[in-house]
């Protein structure tokens, strides 16, 4: 199975090319190129250098959030672009749980991973997964917390894994306090797991997500004055 993948969910955007779950190429995007370059331009790129073509793509594989609703919007119509051209497959996973399945291979003393972001307005945005097996459990839905909230919730050394952490310099010592272990390093979910998680959920006959973004804050509307 011929899988291309797109994850713009966060500023660190990335490009990938997978045959089942044996990744073949993947490239980061640099925001601005996305910006001012047509959407499909790297990954057209990637799949010339590696003699692919758009005709021989089984599944196209998208992250769908959270993170940017401007990158998931994006990286969402390309691909439904692409599926207008005939019988093509759109596959739509979360961002952050694609990031989690990283998490539980590159860490394996990890039994709960929390994966989080800055939902500005005062509030962290969260999912909590839990080894299972040999497989991953999302405990809960992806949720809108106060800090004080999620360190209150957060099971004793959850590990932490964001790309946000430098919008909370004054919460670090609190995470350490409660036995939470923060990583260092931005966290930021890949193409590469994107296309991962799909191949194994398409194989095991699990649907896709909707084919929209997950957004976290519900649309705020500001009437026009009289």
């Amino acid at each position: 199975m011929k899988i291309a993948a797109l994850e713009w969910s966060t500023a660190s955007r990335s490009v990938a090319l997978l045959d089942d779950e044996q990744c073949v190429a993947s490239a980061d995007v640099d925001e601005q190129a996305v910006v001012d370059e047509d959407a499909w331009s790297v990954l057209i790129r990637l799949m010339r250098d590696h003699g692919w073509n758009m005709a021989e793509v089984d599944v196209m594989a998208v992250g769908r959030g959270p993170g940017r609703y401007t990158g998931m919007r994006m990286a969402l119509a390309a691909a439904q672009g692409w599926a207008v051209a005939g019988p093509h497959c759109i596959f739509t996973v979360s961002s952050g749980e694609a990031l989690a399945w990283e998490a539980r291979e590159t860490f394996p003393e990890a039994s709960h991973i929390a994966v989080l972001g800055d939902a500005r307005r005062e509030r962290v945005w969260a999912g909590l997964f839990t080894r299972h097996g040999e497989g991953l459990q999302h405990v809960d839905d992806w949720t809108l917390y106060t800090w004080a909230e999620l360190l209150e919730k957060l099971p004793p050394q959850t590990y932490l894994f964001t790309a946000d952490q430098h919008r909370w310099p004054d919460v670090i010592e609190q995470v350490a306090k409660v036995g939470l272990v923060w990583r260092d390093q931005p966290c930021f979910p890949k193409a590469e797991w994107v296309a991962r998680l799909a191949y194994r959920r398409i194989v095991a006959g699990l649907a896709s997500d909707p084919v929209t973004p997950i957004y976290m804050h519900p649309a705020v509307a500001t009437p026009s004055p009289a």
